[in-house]
């Protein structure tokens, strides 16, 4: 039958606790959805003494839980607690029984006997997510953010896809501390991990935040996620306009790629992208008249062969910056493949992401440098063109300066 909707109506006393405390219950109503639907249809098992007869006393203990669990997820708790007794009775070694029945006293309001009811569960292993739960929130109360952050992982590991799993870490990411416990928790690339950066498209930008700090928090602390795991993450942060956030993932994990002067990729040490896969770095911007392509340089890295057949000036490579508003110098090496190479090579930087050469330039990229005027604005855009019949090598592209040279 189709999994009940999950609701927690009528446990809202539990908000003094905390909604940490809560999402014991939504464990214990998720159980539910964990194959006891399946035996229990429509109607309770092992409450009715008629069907109870016709369970075997194998299948009882299974019986009772589905009827807890069952309850949970109507509301019920007081059901569910008399079936998690029932459960116990028959089999009192049984991890989950201890557990439901602790989530059903919960929900009642009786908190010391549900704490000793998860005190009887924790001994019985690490595997069940109630419990987890329960012993996380205990956690925290108490600042112990170590433990909290290892039931955080034992929840995770037994279910990647944990429900409402930001709200599970929150209280982790309120405290300095907290973000270093789950950051080393983290730092070991559990399973649960990669669930973490797939994000959905739903989630509000303040959690995308919480979620990147811990990322970048998790780099910090030893995990190395390489230049293409964290790649749809970051690109989604850049999207909702977080350029810093995704920056700072993209610094942790991808330090040969890092920002310098300004600019990433100045060295060309990876070829531009022209799908815009790669979040950061340079884009390519096509052409019929450009032709470019990337070659070893010398002193390392990579040289732009450019050259334009076009009769106007073409942009021929492009990128998103975050700078204060002021003015900055873009230098870099540029060489001639025939003719002079002052003034074959121009920058723009534009507000929005226009690409409008400057004309005219105020100085030479290939000469001392053009200066550049970046104005207050979300989202800032550099462009490199070439002249029109130009063919040059540009490579070591550099930008200085800031909000101290403003006039």
């Amino acid at each position: 039958m189709p999994r009940p909707a999950i609701q927690l109506a009528g446990f809202s006393s539990l908000a003094a606790r905390g909604a940490v405390v809560a999402l014991v219950l939504a464990y214990a109503v998720s159980v539910w959805g964990s194959g006891f639907d399946r035996l229990a249809e429509t109607r309770p098992v092992a409450s009715q003494p008629m069907v109870s007869r016709l369970v075997p006393a194998l299948f009882r203990n299974a019986a009772h839980r589905a009827d807890a669990a069952r309850a949970m997820a109507q509301g019920r708790p007081d059901i569910a607690h008399a079936a998690a007794l029932a459960a116990l009775d028959h089999d009192p070694l049984h991890r989950q029984p201890a557990a439901l029945l602790g989530a059903a006293l919960l929900a009642q309001g009786d908190f010391t006997a549900a704490e000793q009811a998860f005190r009887v569960a924790a001994n019985m292993g690490w595997r069940d997510p109630m419990t987890q739960a329960y012993w996380y929130d205990a956690a925290i109360r108490q600042r112990d953010y170590g433990r909290a952050a290892q039931r955080v992982d034992a929840i995770l590991r037994a279910n990647p896809r944990a429900p409402a799993l930001d709200d599970l870490v929150q209280p982790m990411t309120q405290t300095a501390t907290g973000r270093a416990a789950l950051a080393q928790q983290m730092a070991a690339d559990p399973a649960w991990l990669d669930g973490y950066l797939n994000a959905p498209v739903r989630l509000d930008d303040e959690i995308m935040i919480a979620r990147s700090g811990m990322i970048a928090a998790a780099g910090a602390a030893g995990l190395n996620l390489g230049c293409e795991r964290p790649t749809h993450f970051t690109a989604d942060l850049l999207r909702r306009g977080l350029r810093a956030e995704a920056l700072a993932i993209w610094q942790a994990h991808c330090p040969h790629r890092a920002a310098s002067g300004g600019l990433l990729n100045g060295r060309f040490d990876y070829a531009a992208s022209e799908s815009g896969a790669a979040p950061f770095g340079w884009q390519r911007r096509g052409s019929g008249d450009v032709d470019m392509r990337f070659v070893p340089a010398k002193g390392g890295g990579q040289a732009a062969k450019i050259s334009n057949s076009g009769a106007i000036s073409r942009v021929f490579l492009t990128q998103a910056i975050s700078l204060e508003p002021g003015r900055y110098l873009l230098r870099a090496d540029v060489t001639a493949q025939n003719g002079p190479v002052s003034g074959q090579v121009a920058a723009s930087a534009a507000c929005g992401g226009a690409v409008i050469i400057p004309l005219p330039a105020e100085g030479d990229i290939a000469a001392g440098g053009q200066w550049l005027n970046i104005g207050a604005c979300g989202l800032q855009t550099l462009g490199l063109w070439v002249r029109p019949g130009a063919a040059v090598t540009i490579q070591n592209v550099r930008l200085d300066g800031g909000p101290s040279q403003r006039r």
